[in-house]
């Protein structure tokens, strides 16, 4: 079975991306989309994903504390945060919160795609 993501972030412009790489990849298989915290918790209980990538700055409820909120009542998934920012301080703040990584939006489709199967992997195990 595909590791199944769900894929979130305010900008829509980086989220029809995300899953265009993600989707040419035949080993996962995109199960939807959020554009904030608050929706990717509701999102992530109806589809269960095995993986999140989630952007940190966004309305509503940032990366950071949905990722608390997914570790609390869908600890299974890995939230892999993706970030505009390079700062330690987020990287920092994502390990606290409970995410399995955070990268950098700026790394490529290659850094994406395979943050997106390291995490699947770490579900599967």
């Amino acid at each position: 079975m595909k590791p199944r993501i769900l894929v979130v972030d305010d900008d829509p412009l980086y989220t029809e991306a995300a899953v265009a790489i993600l989707a040419q990849d035949g080993r996962l298989e995109v199960v939807g989309c959020a554009n904030d915290g608050r929706e990717a918790v509701e999102r992530a209980l109806v589809l269960q994903p095995d993986v999140v990538l989630m952007d940190i700055q966004m309305p509503l409820l940032d990366g950071i504390e949905a990722t608390r909120c997914l570790r609390r009542v869908l600890p299974s998934a890995r939230i892999v945060l993706v970030s505009a920012s390079t700062s330690s301080t987020d990287r920092r703040r994502a390990r606290e919160a409970g995410a399995f990584a955070a990268i950098a939006k700026g790394l490529g489709t290659d850094a994406l795609v395979e943050a997106a199967l390291t995490a699947a992997e770490a579900v599967a195990s």
